[in-house]
């Protein structure tokens, strides 16, 4: 593989330099290995050492003052790291890991993430002579539990006080994917519901209009063209006639609804009522007109006498 194809680690950040060497140092050595450079000689593997950690390692680099026959690769890398570490503030480290909490939209798996890498900063060990022993762990899962944003999975977890790390890492994945499933099902629910009131809407709105649009076409009452004028002069209603087939007021038997035994086509009975009402109804439908034309004159007149009585006023008052 070609040299020039394998990139090495960018400059080392030494802001926080006891937090940001672990992780330049691994990828160092693996850029030496990827690179197939881990059998070149010193001076070559420093060189790469310096090049890759740019200004500011080169300056520190220097100020450790190393003789020629110390200068290896190994012994370089374990100055750099006693440097770095003197300079972690153990009591700051451990305030931003008790300050973390899982973030809004933040899963599980980073959440869990983040607390380890904080914690390997802070030095969970007994400080006990000949003690020595690691209590990180306990530290991670007393964080994850009470940092956890589902106040309901972390009052069940405070519950099970004796679970170890595994398990209660297992419930809080368990408990996120429950969770997730949860809100797919929901959502698709809701689109059904949404589909299905847009469907009876659309219906619903449909057929009013046909309803509306066919009762303005036909007068159910007497059979004449509807309107609103009519409405207020309708011979089935104005003149209370009644039905020669069911014998009820309020419509010709042109309009009656009630199925006449026997098929009408053939019924001299039926004929009969019909024919004679169509008669009635002719008239019915003049009188029905000669009313209207007498309410509109009768709404002349009043017109008409208003003004003349007012003129009438007028010209009393200038005599």
């Amino acid at each position: 593989m070609a040299e020039q194809s394998i990139r090495g680690p960018s400059e080392m950040n030494f802001d926080e330099p006891a937090k940001n060497w672990p992780m330049w140092k691994q990828k160092f050595e693996i850029f030496l290995t990827a690179a197939n450079k881990n059998g070149e000689g010193e001076p070559l593997k420093i060189a790469l050492f310096l090049h890759h950690i740019e200004e500011r390692g080169i300056e520190i680099f220097n100020a450790l003052g190393l003789p020629e026959e110390q200068r290896t690769l190994a012994i370089v890398m374990t100055r750099f790291e006693n440097y770095c570490i003197q300079r972690r503030n153990t009591v700051m480290e451990t305030f931003k890991f008790g300050s973390i909490t899982q973030k809004q939209d933040q899963s599980f798996v980073e959440f869990e993430t983040e607390v380890r890498n904080q914690a390997k900063f802070c030095e969970f060990t007994c400080s006990a002579e000949g003690c020595n022993q690691s209590y990180i762990d306990r530290m991670i899962k007393d964080k994850i539990i009470l940092g956890l944003e589902n106040k309901k999975l972390r009052s069940k977890l405070l519950e099970s006080s004796q679970d170890t790390l595994e398990q209660i890492i297992e419930k809080c994945k368990i408990a996120e994917l429950s969770e997730t499933n949860k809100k797919i099902l929901n959502t698709e629910e809701d689109v059904i519901k949404v589909e299905a009131i847009k469907s009876f809407t659309v219906n619903k709105t449909k057929q009013p209009y046909v309803n509306r649009q066919r009762n303005t076409q036909t007068c159910e009452r007497c059979g004449m063209t509807s309107s609103l004028q009519h409405d207020k002069f309708c011979p089935a209603v104005v003149e209370g006639r009644t039905c020669r087939i069911c014998h009820k007021p309020g419509h010709f038997a042109v309009m009656c609804r009630k199925k006449y035994s026997g098929r009408r086509s053939n019924s001299s009975n039926y004929v009969q009522a019909v024919g004679g009402e169509e008669r009635e109804q002719t008239g019915a439908a003049v009188k029905s007109t000669q009313s209207v034309d007498q309410q509109r004159a009768a709404d002349q007149q009043r017109g008409i006498h208003s003004v003349n009585i007012n003129r009438q006023y007028y010209d009393d008052a200038d005599v």
